[in-house]
């Protein structure tokens, strides 16, 4: 499925982790969102598909593939064991022919229960020759509630983390990773840390992803009949 997308450049100076507080807009992703529940996405899938048309754009491609973390708890016993079973799905959007959002939005639908059906194939073993994989992107967003931990006659606090390290635990080759991207829609806002490789993109260039987002969702719900185009602007 993927021999035809070529695999990710490999950035000349290797990789620096970089961290960059993001967030959305509401105003045009509020919009979009509601677009793409008209359609039957999900938000994920939404702003997945908004993402695929910033790519495909800075690419000059028809076609793009993200990959996004998924749980890797595919099998009933494994839910309510403890431990790291995340894996990576790459998910291939395809933009050719110019559809309109609405159209992309059922494409994507499709490509994402494809991948995911497919996400017992470890993403190593997949790209597991030396080649980086066709994907320099990631994407996760995490929509489910916040869960209290109430402990009788113990008072709970929440400590910052250490900086996340997705690139290097989610990518085959990190020197061949831009950026990972994770929302969190909370609060009736959608925002989160974008991780970056510093020899690759800048914080301007990850800005701009979510810019693009925006902006492509912007358009989407003012002429959503409109046909999509993948060339730069």
């Amino acid at each position: 499925m993927f021999a035809a997308d070529p695999p990710a450049p490999r950035a000349p100076g290797g990789f620096e982790r970089g961290h960059l507080p993001v967030r959305l807009a509401r105003g045009p992703v509020d919009a979009g969102l509601e677009l793409g529940a008209a359609e039957g996405a999900t938000p994920f899938m939404t702003l997945l598909a908004a993402l695929a048309v910033v790519l495909a754009r800075r690419d000059g491609r028809g076609s793009v593939v993200i990959g996004t973390p998924a749980a890797g708890r595919f099998a009933a016993p494994l839910e309510g064991a403890v431990g790291q079973y995340t894996t990576v799905v790459p998910i291939r959007l395809d933009l050719a022919g110019g559809p309109t959002f609405r159209e992309l939005l059922h494409r994507t639908r499709s490509a994402v229960a494809e991948a995911l059906a497919h996400q017992r194939l470890p993403v190593d073993v997949l790209f597991g020759d030396g080649t980086p994989p066709p994907y320099n992107v990631l994407f996760a967003l995490h929509n489910y509630p916040a869960v209290p931990l109430d402990l009788p006659g113990i008072e709970v606090g929440q400590l910052p983390g250490p900086p996340a390290r997705h690139l290097e635990l989610y990518s085959p080759d990190p020197a061949a990773a831009l950026a990972c991207v994770g929302l969190v829609e909370r609060d009736g806002e959608i925002g989160g840390t974008a991780e970056y490789n510093r020899h690759a993109a800048t914080p301007e260039d990850v800005r701009g992803l979510l810019t693009g987002i925006e902006e492509v969702l912007d358009r989407a719900v003012a002429a959503p009949a409109s046909p999509l185009t993948t060339t730069r602007h």
